[in-house]
């Protein structure tokens, strides 16, 4: 301000010109000007315009009134603020992934800086283990270099620490022990980006051991400040503990889907599965063809001796012919039913939706492996065969003889009861799909020459009221006990797409599951998300959320190699092909083919 002040008392007013802006090089420093452009810009010298005569200047004219100039004064002060992104030394060390490549690349910058001086030996061989040992003092230099004073004084009051040739170290109570010196008196380890690398190569020299082992293996030389938080959160970057920890995902349960409750017939909307094979005398195979009525419960038992498409189109309508055709059905994805996989792809299922397409019957797929989508019939599948193995143990039967015994079963399944059995004999009986899939019985025996037309109607609107109340002792008992909501878990872990994961695959080792990333989500009609489309190496799958692991990490991440040093993030392309969710090749009889290999001579 007194600088101002001087300028206008040593000069007059009309002195002043105005300099347009577009010429004007002061304007440089206002506009984030590079400083090197500023070095080489007129910002120093002025216009060019300024070397003429002053007749040449640009000229203008001031129509500026008094009182518009003093309309408003402020104090005004200049300031020239120059930014820089804070890069920490250490954060350099993060391009390599293991911390035997950080000693090993500190120790030949050290050779290099030895080497190049005039007077000292020249080091050429391989790294000798002094050098290891001065790399890594080097490095905890650096560390404890960008460790912050104002945590460091944190620790002042309840932490002796000292100083030995520039490392701090901790004042234990442990001075007067035999044991080693980097035990009695530790060297401080704040938290770093080297100290994640130092962790995960002492958690992968362990053998992957937990939080406990690592940080007692680190106790021996380092001091952590929160150690057990640290090292824990460290670990949680692990892939391969990852791979072997991960939980599955877990979305909340679906509500009842609207087949399940509608007000229908009996085997109005059914559920088909296939169960066996079931050995028989004389050492040939028979299958079971079940039929569940999605709402009343009652299951339909039929037996075929092959797989093909004739033998279940043919089950198929003697289950008609006898329960009724209904208008939808159910059935699992292709090959996923009970049995051998492998022989039920000789089924012609286009042709068997066709058939049925034809006759107004709407055929519904359930996802890929998702049996539990089909609960209401995979849930008889094990009642039936519960009921087998309790009643043919080791016998062998034949065809008729098998029938008989579905036939058995059939009648002890639809005779179980649906709702509360009381103690008390006066209250009413239970519920049973019997009820609904079989005529009502009654005890007195008429006299057919004494009825007549109004005792025969008085009888069918007796029967239809019974009927009726049956129905509505179903949705009031029955499905009232489905209105409990089954248990929610406490934390459930969601993904997003974009997220990398691991897709469960028949292979027990979950080492060999294939690594995937979430390209879709598909919401339910209650708005939650339980299924996916995945994207692996040999192209796009849907799975189930229940069949996937996340990894908790995006396809942006890091991922840091093994104790083995292979890159894992090479694995992030894509799983191998032997990785890929196949089914395992089979002969013609059932059994695994072992692929050929060459002899390596």
């Amino acid at each position: 301000g007194n600088r101002v002040k001087e300028i206008r008392d040593l000069t007059n007013i009309d002195d002043w010109r105005h300099v347009p802006g577009e010429v004007n090089p002061a304007d440089l420093a206002t506009r984030c000007c590079d400083w090197s452009d500023l070095l080489q810009s007129k910002w120093w010298e002025g216009p060019g315009w300024l070397y003429n005569d002053e007749e040449s200047w640009p000229c203008s004219e001031v129509s500026e009134t008094p009182d518009e100039a003093f309309l408003e004064r402020r104090k005004t002060v200049v300031t020239n603020l120059a930014t820089r992104n804070e890069v920490r030394f250490g954060d350099r060390f993060l391009y390599f992934s293991s911390y035997k490549k950080i000693l090993r690349m500190t120790a030949y910058v050290l050779r290099f800086c030895n080497n190049i001086k005039r007077n000292s030996p020249k080091l050429v061989n391989s790294v000798s283990c002094e050098e290891i040992q001065k790399a890594e003092e080097t490095l905890i230099k650096i560390m404890q270099s960008e460790w912050p004073s104002e945590i460091r004084e944190k620790y002042k009051d309840t932490i002796q620490f000292f100083e030995e040739n520039g490392i701090l170290k901790v004042q234990t109570r442990l001075i007067l022990s035999q044991d080693p010196e980097d035990f009695t008196h530790p060297t401080v380890l704040p938290d770093h980006p080297l100290l994640e690398r130092l962790v995960l190569h002492t958690h992968r020299s362990l053998m992957h051991a937990g939080v406990l082992t690592t940080l007692a293996q680190l106790r021996e030389k380092f001091w952590i400040p929160k150690g057990r938080r640290v090292v824990k959160a460290i670990l949680r970057q692990c892939i391969k503990c990852k791979r072997l920890t991960a939980g599955k995902v877990n979305p909340d349960p679906a509500p009842l889907p609207p087949d399940r409750i509608h007000r229908v017939a009996a085997f109005q909307i059914t559920g088909a599965d296939l169960a066996g094979p079931l050995s028989l005398r004389g050492g040939s195979k028979a299958w079971i063809v079940l039929f569940t009525c999605a709402v009343y419960r009652a299951v339909h038992l039929e037996l075929v001796s092959s797989l093909s498409t004739e033998s279940f189109m043919q089950a198929l309508r003697r289950f008609w012919a006898r329960r009724g055709r209904g208008s939808t059905l159910y059935t699992d994805n292709g090959t996923n039913f009970v049995g051998a996989a492998n022989a039920l792809k000789s089924l012609d299922w286009d042709f068997i939706q066709a058939e049925c397409s034809l006759m107004k019957i709407k055929w519904l797929f359930s996802p890929p492996s998702a049996p539990w989508y089909g609960g209401f019939w995979e849930r008889m599948v094990r009642s039936i065969k519960e009921l087998l193995r309790k009643c043919l143990g080791k016998a062998c039967v034949t065809y008729e003889e098998m029938l008989t015994l579905l036939s058995d079963c059939e009648a002890t399944i639809n005779g179980r009861p649906l709702t509360y059995l009381p103690d008390d004999p006066k209250e009413l009986k239970p519920l049973t799909p019997a009820h609904f899939i079989q005529d009502i019985k009654g005890r007195e025996t008429f006299d057919l020459d004494l009825i007549d037309s109004q005792h025969i109607l008085k009888r069918v609107r007796y029967l239809h009221t019974l009927r009726s109340n049956l129905r509505k002792r179903l949705y009031n008992e029955y499905l009232g006990e489905l209105v409990r909501s089954p248990k929610v878990a406490s934390k459930r872990k969601m993904i997003s797409p974009g997220e990398i994961v691991i897709v469960e695959s028949k292979n027990p080792n979950r080492m060999n599951w294939p690594l995937a990333q979430v390209i879709e989500l598909f919401p339910g009609k209650d708005g939650v998300e339980r299924v996916a489309k995945l994207r692996l190496a040999s192209g796009e799958i849907i799975r189930p959320l229940q069949r996937i692991y996340p990894l908790e990490l995006s396809a942006s991440d890091h991922l840091i190699e093994d104790h083995h040093g292979t890159d894992i993030a090479a694995q992030n392309k894509g799983p191998t092909a032997a990785d890929v969710l196949e089914e395992v090749k089979k002969s013609r009889c059932g059994r695994p083919l072992i692929p050929v290999k060459r002899l390596n001579l």
